[in-house]
């Protein structure tokens, strides 16, 4: 027994037209999806390249321990890939390390100021 059926005994008359529009859509959908997720990532990238001056480094020495081009693409796309960016925000400055010249919390609220 084949769970998926390879043949059909009908016979069609006709071309089915609303099947070949859907996989049609279905293709169309999955490219754009594609190539957005292409830009993101090229996004993510040049952000980073840009943007690492020593306020953001100091961000992603706190929170993940290395100041890498990889580091930094790695938290900006775990931020872009979460439901709720300000919670993904939130937890990334809550496991951070402590900032030696403030109080806990004055260093945490001084993390989220500078995201």
């Amino acid at each position: 027994m084949i769970l998926i059926p390879y043949k059909a005994d009908l016979e069609l008359n006709r071309i089915p037209f609303f099947t070949i529009a859907i996989s049609i859509a279905c293709l169309i959908i999955f490219y754009f999806q594609f190539t957005n997720e292409t830009r993101v990532i090229k996004s993510v990238v040049e952000y980073c390249e840009a943007t690492m001056d020593q306020s953001f480094k100091f961000i992603l020495s706190k929170s993940v321990g290395n100041t890498s081009e990889s580091a930094c693409i790695d938290m900006i796309y775990t931020i872009h890939r979460s439901t709720d960016s300000e919670a993904a925000i939130a937890e990334i400055v809550n496991g951070a390390d402590r900032i030696e010249v403030f109080s806990e919390t004055d260093g945490k609220r001084y993390m989220l100021q500078l995201w």
